[in-house]
């Protein structure tokens, strides 16, 4: 009970010297690939994105998956600590594919308190 009252009066007595969490997500923008683009064996998928954030970014992460048996095909995961703004890319070569499926490019990003996002891009791969 006392730590509690302890803390309301702290809180009460606080200005703009106090220092705030952060609860503001990072802003992530992916360009490519495009929703329902199509791929073959061969081709070179590229993963652009770029994200921003309010306080510190801390990392983000790419990775494609194959909807259809569930096995995800590659994932990277990269750090951009100190940042405010962050461009990436990747890629990957489509390879091996036997029968059409989808598959889902998913970007996430998070900042240094854990607030993050998210975007999935489906797209189509063939022989």
């Amino acid at each position: 009970m006392l730590l509690g009252t302890a803390t309301l009066l702290c809180l009460a007595a606080c200005d703009d010297d106090c220092p705030q969490v952060d609860t503001q997500s990072p802003r992530l923008t992916v360009t490519s690939p495009q929703e329902g683009q199509a791929y073959k064996n061969g081709d070179t998928i590229r993963i652009e994105a770029s994200v921003t954030d309010n306080e510190l970014l801390h990392e983000y992460i790419w990775g494609i998956r194959d909807d259809t048996s569930g096995v995800v095909v590659p994932d990277t995961i990269a750090y951009a600590h100190d940042k405010m703004e962050h461009s990436f890319n990747g890629f990957y070569v489509v390879s091996g594919v036997t029968t059409a499926a989808l598959w889902t490019v998913t970007v996430h990003a998070d900042d240094e308190e854990h607030n993050s996002d998210e975007k999935k891009v489906s797209i189509v791969v063939s022989q």
